[in-house]
């Protein structure tokens, strides 16, 4: 994984190697949105999928079927376009493209269920997709019209790491 994050380093130093970096985080925020976030119980997980005007949450029963969560879809901004979940399972962060901005979804533990916490951050212009770090203490956001990527550190002190404050990218 080391060896990704480097690309993405290297890729932020021309605009044509940040095009490429943009599309790098457009394809891992697609497999992030895949691989859910991790349920109470062993035999089921939770996924999230950014459609439309809405966020569709599912619970996905190890026989592959799928289940809507009660109050599905849920709101979040304007034209969503990605989710990410937090590598703790309580928080998603969603890349609002109509409205320039990022939402923080808190995540029910026992349902699944997601409830916006305001107000939503602020981004580059036209954000389309993001990825999360390991450790869940950086979120990348690719903006599409602004042609840049947006990175922000995710707090930990206050709400248990919901609120986000942007950094700059790290250099080549």
């Amino acid at each position: 994984m080391n060896s990704f994050w480097r690309a993405i380093r290297i890729s932020l130093g021309t605009k044509i190697n940040a095009r490429i970096g943009v599309l790098v985080l457009a394809i891992f925020a697609g497999l992030a949105i895949l691989s859910g976030c991790g349920s109470s119980s062993q035999s089921s997980r939770l996924v999230y999928v950014a459609g439309g005007q809405n966020i569709y949450a599912y619970r996905i029963k190890s026989t592959g079927a799928a289940t809507a969560i009660v109050g599905s879809p849920f709101l979040a901004g304007v034209s969503p376009s990605s989710i990410v979940v937090h590598p703790s399972g309580k928080f998603a962060y969603v890349t609002n493209q109509g409205e320039n901005t990022i939402s923080l979804l808190k995540i029910d533990s026992t349902s699944g269920a997601l409830t916006e916490v305001l107000p939503r951050t602020p981004t580059g212009s036209s954000p389309i997709a993001a990825v999360m770090d390991n450790g869940g203490s950086s979120l990348f956001v690719a903006n599409q019209t602004s042609n840049n990527i947006s990175v922000f550190s995710v707090g930990s002190t206050r709400r248990e790491n919901s609120f986000l404050r942007r950094t700059r990218p790290p250099t080549p």
